[in-house]
């Protein structure tokens, strides 16, 4: 099962009115793949090709290559961690066949590749969040077996 989520991420600047944008990233089971903790990338998440795939296949996001690597960089996020490993959301623990505990150690930033969502327009570009996020509601509304959306990204829609 596959979990989008959704977040604003304001730009870093010093403005009492800050502009930024809004990113996507897909969370799965986490992968038995080793990794460099001192990187502390989520074992979990989609990275960028597959992100790109799934972007593609799932969502019909259309995009050369170009503009998808413009548009999917690293984020860090600070997620509940127990043994050096990031909690599932809820959303995907109902599909787990793995009892989890509901206490965690910490916080811990984590690394995951995201999608910065743009329109293009004449005038440069623009974000049709509401447009996008309607979008993305209705699919997964039909599409159940294949994504669901995480609490995060839900509460955007329903905003």
């Amino acid at each position: 099962m596959r979990i989008l989520h959704g977040t604003w991420i304001p730009n870093e600047e010093t403005d009492f009115i800050q502009s930024g944008s809004f990113y996507l990233w897909v969370e799965t089971q986490l992968s038995q793949k080793s990794h460099t903790n001192s990187q502390q990338i989520h074992p979990g998440h989609l990275v960028k090709s597959e992100l790109i795939a799934f972007l593609v296949q799932e969502l019909g996001i259309k995009e050369d290559n170009t503009q998808f690597g413009q548009r999917i960089s690293p984020k860090y996020f600070a997620l509940p961690t127990t043994n050096n490993q990031p909690l599932p959301s809820p959303e995907l623990t109902k599909y787990l066949e793995i009892e989890l505990t509901d206490t965690y150690e910490e916080f811990q930033y984590w690394q995951i590749d995201c999608y910065e969502t743009v329109v293009s327009t004449k005038n440069g570009t623009a974000l049709n969040i509401i447009k996008l996020l309607k979008d993305i509601h209705f699919l997964a509304i039909y599409n159940v077996e294949k994504f669901q959306i995480g609490s995060d990204l839900l509460f955007w829609y329903q905003g």
